[in-house]
This record gives structure tokens, C-alpha cells and sequence, in this order.
């Protein structure tokens, strides 16, 4: 379980944990943690490098098996995690909208879980329909794209 969900139960009146020493730093460092994102201190840095360590060890967990499923949901991991990148970087979304940085680390964040397939959602729901005219044409296939170069290729060289 993640320690975000570990706080949250540690303080249910109904919890069955016991309460550990380790939970509560846990607690207190996702919290002050967030606390620097969400007063931005530092919060573009802390946002990527929690949407980076974290899915990168899966990411190259996933290169170095043979499950695909994985190679699939980490690809569109990180597509959501460029599209945020590139948005950020384009307009000035720290300007317009308050509390990015926190926002965009629990998006992160529940994009990465692969238990709620939010990169999924998200790239399907979002993404998907801004790129699928550019990827879903035939001529963009590698093998309309071979045919073009080598009708290209021997055009000039029947010149």
C-alpha cells in the first residue's frame, strides 16, 4: 500500500492498523512533501521527479520482462507525462491555473498506478483524439511511408 493510503487509514476510527512509527514518518514526509509542491517550492522540480523515479524503475522492470502489457502501459505513461511536460512548457499554465504543480502531481500519480489505468484514461480520453488524424492515415504507415521514398528514389534516379 502506498503511504498516502496508510495515513489515511491510520486516522479511520475503525483502522485496523496499529500505529507504527515508520507509518507516521511516512505520513509526515508525503505530507510535507506535497506541502513544498502545493506552496511551490520547487514544485516543478518535486512534481517530475516524482512522476519520473518512481515510473521509470517500472519502466525498465517492464523493458527487461517479457510481459507486453507492461511495455503498453508504461509507453502511454509516458506520453501523458510529455504531453504535461510540453503544456507546461508551451503556455504558461503556472500563471493561468492554481496549484498545477499539486495537481499535476496527483494526476501523476494516478496515472502511474497500474491499478487505476490512468494513463490510460487519460490518453484515451484526451490525447488519443488530438494525434489519431496524424497516426491513423495509411499513408503514414511504415509501409506507405517505404513506398513513398522508394517511388521518390527512383524518380530521381530516372532523371
Amino acid at each position: 500500500m502506498s503511504s498516502a493510503v496508510l495515513c489515511m487509514l491510520q486516522f479511520s476510527s475503525k483502522s485496523p492498523l496499529r500505529k507504527d512509527s515508520r507509518t507516521d514518518s511516512k505520513c509526515s514526509c508525503s505530507g510535507f512533501y506535497f506541502l513544498l509542491v502545493a506552496l511551490n517550492f520547487g514544485g516543478q522540480t518535486l512534481t517530475n521527479l516524482a512522476g519520473f523515479l518512481v515510473p521509470g524503475y517500472y519502466s525498465l522492470n517492464a523493458l527487461f520482462s517479457s510481459a507486453k502489457v507492461d511495455e503498453h502501459q508504461w509507453v502511454t505513461y509516458w506520453m501523458v507525462f510529455a504531453f504535461f511536460t510540453v503544456l507546461e512548457s508551451l503556455f504558461s499554465v503556472t500563471y493561468w491555473v492554481p496549484f498545477y504543480f499539486a495537481a499535476k502531481l496527483l494526476v501523476l500519480l494516478w496515472s502511474g498506478l497500474p491499478q487505476t489505468s490512468g494513463a490510460q484514461i487519460l490518453f484515451r480520453s484526451f490525447i488519443a483524439p488530438l494525434l489519431a488524424k496524424y497516426f491513423q492515415a495509411p499513408s503514414f504507415s511504415s509501409a506507405g511511408l517505404r513506398s513513398k521514398v522508394d517511388a521518390a528514389v527512383a524518380g530521381d534516379k530516372a532523371q
